[in-house]
């Protein structure tokens, strides 16, 4: 009974540890999200490296770190649309 304790509670744990982790992330790509909606230039300060394909495409990508923000301008001037994912998601597509 005891070691079925353990294990629950070394279950809970990792769960807890996981989803503090994905609350984290979550918070860093909408506050990133939100820096690329404002001032996209301003992620070239943050460390970001601009490798967007041609300008005239309406596409800016900007990486770092494993992590990549896509800004995908609209046609009808409505505001872009804007993509924060880390590496490993976009590897897995």
């Amino acid at each position: 009974m005891r070691q079925m304790v353990n294990l629950a509670t070394e279950w809970i744990k990792l769960h807890h540890r996981m989803l503090q982790t994905y609350r984290t992330e979550t918070r860093a790509y909408a506050d990133i999200k939100r820096i690329a909606a404002l001032s996209p230039h301003l992620l070239e300060d943050l460390g970001f490296e601009d490798i967007s394909p041609q300008p005239s495409t309406g596409v800016q990508v900007w990486t770092r770190a494993g992590i990549t923000v896509m800004i995908f301008e609209q046609a009808d001037g409505a505001d872009p649309l804007i993509d924060v994912a880390a590496q490993e998601m976009i590897d897995k597509l």
